[in-house]
């Protein structure tokens, strides 16, 4: 089963982008019924929200890797398609200005989100 990751159209000229890397499949756009094409785990996200400064930052992997994150309405957004909302943001031109060295550890960011919803 894959992930699909879908994101509100919350501004005129939002498209859909569908990019497939081996087994992973991440899709922006909207799935009416992520079920009925065997999703695990289907998330619905306003642009507007990923776009907010005060949702953005990067994460640091135990692996080493760092790279862009959101962390909106109990959701933590990060890793490869953290970095494909991230550069659909920049390419559209709804990027604002966000603080790129606040980086946090991966397992904090991952507990934090989790924690915002009983917030």
């Amino acid at each position: 089963l894959g992930c699909v990751f879908c994101v509100q159209a919350g501004w005129p000229g939002a498209t859909l982008l569908l990019v497939q890397q081996a087994a992973f499949t991440a899709l922006l756009g909207m799935q009416p019924d992520p079920s009925a094409a065997g999703v695990a785990m289907g998330m619905s996200l306003p642009l507007p929200a990923l776009a907010d400064p005060a949702h953005r930052f990067r994460v640091r992997h135990s692996s080493g890797f760092t790279g862009p994150a959101f962390a909106v309405d109990g959701l933590l957004v990060w890793g490869f398609t953290g970095g494909l909302v991230s550069l659909l943001l920049r390419l559209a031109g709804w990027e604002q200005p966000w603080d790129t060295q606040d980086v946090r550890d991966l397992d904090a960011a991952i507990a934090d989100a989790r924690g915002s919803v009983a917030r």
